[in-house]
């Protein structure tokens, strides 16, 4: 798996998930998979559980794309996590 990748969704969505964004000792910190559309941002989970991005309704067809990745994602970020923990470790 890839330590950092961007997928491209409808209407210019994108999802960038971050290694760098990765903190295991504090895991609020980071923002590890954020989605962006138009000028807007917001965190993954946010914008999965809540249909919305900065305060505005996402499109239909982001949120079912959202949805589509959703596995992809969070596989990602269990990844991300224990990377992260293994390199903290080695240390």
């Amino acid at each position: 798996m890839q330590d950092t990748f961007t997928l491209v969704g409808p209407r210019g969505a994108k999802v960038v998930c971050d290694i760098d964004q990765v903190f295991p000792a504090d895991p609020g910190q980071g923002t590890p998979s954020m989605v962006y559309w138009k000028d807007y941002s917001g965190t993954f989970s946010c914008c999965i559980n809540e249909c919305e991005i900065d305060g505005h309704e996402l499109p239909v067809s982001i949120h079912e794309w959202l949805h589509k990745i959703h596995e992809l994602v969070i596989d990602w970020e269990f990844y991300a996590f224990d990377k992260k923990r293994s390199l903290i470790a080695a240390n």
